[in-house]
């Protein structure tokens, strides 16, 4: 039986919706708790809006890639070419309205200019609103939390000294070779605050909690040729993350690691003509309202560190 040929549009539609539901994986607790009948309406609310916010981006990859076949979003399609096209309409019309005003000083013009403005404003909340009720659809019918297991050879991508730490994840991209966790304190707590050295690489989380400290990365102990000699920071001398939007100083941790097959970073003399590379990377979302407050990354390849040394 021949099968039957999956679109381009419908393929990338898919890959998006799978990492949407990774995302949704970091708040496997919450969403299971606004599934309960006792769960409180202002708490459901709550939990809501800062997954929204947290998934904005998978968010969007998802919305602005509904295909013509899923007709569970077919409303929300509409919705989003509608507003899509009266905001580009409001937007270009005020633009040529406001020039108008300027040139003629006529006050008919500018009014106008400015209710076109009005609309493209309207048309853009109406997106941002149709989007998130997407994820909330979702977030309450099609996430499923499973529990997530890495093998030996999937540990061995991520720091020894982070294993009681990080918890791991759903990861879509390559699971054998890419891993997702997040970061737990020892003591329960998934929130954190968070420190950094603003020249060198060194990345610090500290439970509210506990008081506990755990070094995320540190580049003489985690990159490529570290000295193994970890750095000791006081706190005048790191800085701290704040969300710009709400100014928490508390934040949710994700750590995503990948790497080659052959997983070259871990050997002392790689094969120069392989393709590999290896790239950790600490996403930090706000605790209160779930933006992305930062992230800290480390990437290797064997074609940078050949440019190196040919520069020496």
């Amino acid at each position: 039986m021949e099968q039957k040929k999956i679109p381009k549009n419908v393929q990338k539609y898919i890959i998006a919706y799978r990492f949407l539901l990774d995302a949704l994986d970091e708040y496997r607790e919450e969403i299971l708790e606004i599934r309960r009948n006792d769960c409180r309406p202002e708490r459901r609310k709550d939990i809501r809006e800062r997954v929204a916010s947290r998934c904005r981006r998978e968010g969007w990859e998802v919305f602005r890639r509904i295909p013509r076949q899923e007709k569970r979003f077919r409303r929300l399609r509409w919705i989003k070419w509608l507003c899509w096209l009266g905001g580009s309409a409001g937007l270009g019309c005020s633009i040529a309205l406001l020039i108008q005003a300027a040139v003629s000083r006529q006050l008919i013009f500018l009014l106008i200019g400015l209710i076109a403005l009005t609309v493209n404003r309207i048309c853009d909340k109406g997106l941002a609103v149709a989007q998130d009720v997407m994820v909330w659809s979702v977030m309450e019918h099609d996430y499923q939390p499973h529990q997530t297991v890495w093998s030996e050879k999937q540990k061995q991508l991520l720091p020894e000294r982070l294993h009681p730490y990080v918890e791991p994840l759903s990861c879509t991209v390559e699971p054998e070779d890419c891993v997702r966790g997040r970061l737990r304190c020892l003591c329960g707590s998934t929130v954190f605050s968070m420190w950094r050295h603003p020249t060198q690489g060194y990345l610090r989380a500290v439970c509210p909690d506990c008081k506990r400290e755990i070094v995320l990365f540190d580049e003489h102990l985690d990159a490529r040729g570290a000295d193994g000699q970890a750095q000791q920071y006081f706190p005048n001398a790191l800085q701290t993350a704040v969300c710009r939007i709400c100014e928490s100083e508390l934040h949710r941790v994700t750590v995503t690691v990948l790497s080659d097959a052959e997983r070259s970073f871990f050997q002392e003399k790689p094969d120069p003509t392989a393709e590999s590379g290896y790239c950790i990377l600490f996403e930090m979302h706000c605790a209160s309202c779930g933006q992305l407050t930062g992230d800290g990354r480390y990437l290797w390849n064997p074609e940078d560190e050949r440019e190196e040394e040919q520069n020496l």
